[in-house]
């Protein structure tokens, strides 16, 4: 384990190091945020360092005073560049996706130069490994980060590194995003007695091809009928929208969450995610009662992801 772990890992440390660097959305690096210190290799340079500047002294000899003088300004000017290369760097985070428990949600961030300067050998650490050889422009990079249970989720730290130009001093800093996420139950199969399904056995279940009521807009779809196609939006310059419409005479489903065969609250969480899946991907309308809240009768995409959404949140 390095020194610097072992030393950010003392309980005061972490609280100041809290303090310092508060959660963000986005944040450009200074030298508030920005800390140095010598890697093991640093380290033996300066070993050498103290070696050379006793010999000097004890033979009194100005060559290999020199020679101190010179790799000790090689080290300074190493921690300078070492700096420079986090100093002005703007980071910020632009999307991340709702999960499941013990899955993954997938977090995207956005690294600029705020100066015309490269920033050279940039390592970030966030569970996954990525390396940027040369930034001179925007970059967008993608980590999944583990989401291991339900409910509200904030991603730990980002550390950004680099030990450009010598390898003898290393910059870095951590970076908390205030970016939640909704993390929903893991699904578990369970068995239900289908009580609150509506529609006869013979019927065709056409969830959104029906054309009963008005449901939702989504992008268009080349192929599909231009009947469909919301004028009027693409008139206000919104682009090329689809109607989209719900028959409520089809097959429908009622989701109780007294209904759910387990004893214990997240098991039964879990076993209405995987309902809610299996009605998606039936194509069903359903409706969902949880103790705290309800969802009334919908379908699609939107839908699924309200009713999971809410599964997340229920206390």
């Amino acid at each position: 384990m390095r020194l610097t772990n072992w030393f950010e890992n003392r309980p005061p440390i972490k609280r100041w190091m809290q303090r310092r660097l508060p959660r963000c959305h986005e944040v450009t690096l200074s030298q508030r945020q920005i800390f140095v210190f010598l890697t093991k290799e640093g380290g033996l340079f300066t070993v050498l360092l103290a070696v050379t500047f006793l010999a000097g002294v004890n033979y009194a000899n100005n060559l290999i005073l020199g020679v101190f003088f010179l790799l000790s300004s090689i080290l300074v000017i190493a921690m300078h560049h070492s700096y420079a290369q986090l100093s002005g760097l703007k980071i910020k985070v632009l999307h991340a996706s709702d999960s499941q428990a013990e899955g993954q949600a997938r977090f995207q961030i956005e690294l600029s130069p705020t100066t015309a300067k490269c920033y050279c050998q940039l390592e970030l650490i966030w569970q996954q490994y990525q390396r940027i050889a040369v930034l001179n422009e925007k970059q967008i990079l993608h980590f999944d980060i583990d989401t291991p249970q339900r409910g509200r989720f904030l991603p730990p730290r980002l550390m950004l590194q680099s030990v450009y130009p010598l390898g003898l001093i290393r910059a870095w800093t951590y970076i908390y995003f205030d970016q939640e996420v909704w993390v929903s139950p893991r699904p578990i199969e369970a068995e239900r007695n289908v009580l609150n399904r509506i529609g006869g056995e013979g019927e065709e279940t056409h969830g959104l091809s029906g054309q009963d009521e008005f449901f939702e807009l989504k992008n268009y779809v080349q192929g599909e009928s231009l009947s469909r196609v919301s004028w009027s939006h693409l008139a206000k310059g919104q682009g090329l929208l689809s109607k989209q419409f719900i028959d409520f005479s089809a097959e429908q489903d009622a989701l109780d969450y007294q209904q759910m065969p387990a004893i214990d609250h997240e098991t039964k969480l879990s076993q209405m995610a995987y309902w809610v899946q299996i009605l998606d991907s039936q194509n069903i309308a359903f409706s969902m009662k949880l103790p705290s809240s309800e969802l009334a009768l919908g379908q699609g995409e939107q839908h699924t992801h309200q009713a999971l959404r809410l599964l997340a949140e229920a206390p």
